[in-house]
């Protein structure tokens, strides 16, 4: 179970590790998708609430959890994150010049 499958930089993934990764990726979108359930829920019993609202708020609640997730499964695997910030902040200026 230990075996190395192969390498990203100084980090050496092995089968535990991805089956590792996998676990917590499945958990975090089991979460994720209860916790936008409960927020719909709620929109359903408070009707004070517009549903437009209810469906941002569950949306960016799920997000929220999945980003989260993800960050806990690349860290537990043993993937440093700050490698990913040069890609993602050139993504995000590439998305905003659109």
């Amino acid at each position: 179970m230990h075996s190395i499958l192969f390498s990203i930089g100084d980090t050496q993934i092995s089968i535990s590790a991805l089956i590792e990764f996998s676990i917590i990726l499945a958990l975090t979108y089991v979460l994720a998708k209860l916790i936008k359930g409960q927020i719909r829920r709620f929109g359903k019993r408070h009707q004070m609430v517009s549903n437009s609202g209810i469906y941002a708020l569950s949306r960016l609640g799920f997000y929220v959890v999945a980003v989260l997730g993800l960050i806990a499964a690349f860290s537990a695997v043993g993937i440093d994150l700050s490698t990913f910030t040069v890609l993602v902040g050139a993504l995000s200026v590439g998305i905003g010049f659109g």
